[in-house]
């Protein structure tokens, strides 16, 4: 009897390994969304200046960072975590996506 209890042990260890490591990946894609709000912002805020093209490359870059992290992270997991996921973080990415579309515009 304790053969199942070792699997069913193995199990709930691998979903808590599974779910630090998903928490661990989300830090970072938080992080990096932080980061290119405050690049957003800094392009913005040079616009019709010399700077602002790099300014605006840079907010592009971080943007572009933070969608292949999420999309990845989205790959790796199982439906019900990757459902709960876009509950959590989907608003934000799209704000994200939005910000760009407004400064690509201006």
């Amino acid at each position: 009897m304790t053969g199942g209890g070792d699997l069913e042990k193995k199990m709930r260890l691998d979903w808590r390994q599974y779910s630090v490591d998903t928490d661990k990946e989300v830090d970072k894609i938080n992080l990096k969304f932080v980061e290119a709000r405050d690049d957003i912002e800094a392009a913005m805020e040079s616009k019709e200046t010399v700077y602002f093209d790099e300014e605006a490359e840079c907010a592009r870059a971080s943007v572009n960072e933070v969608l292949e992290m999420y999309e990845g992270l989205l790959k790796t997991l199982p439906d019900n975590q990757r459902s709960a996921i876009q509950r959590a973080m989907g608003l934000k990415i799209e704000q994200l996506k939005a910000e760009l579309a407004q400064l690509n515009e201006d």
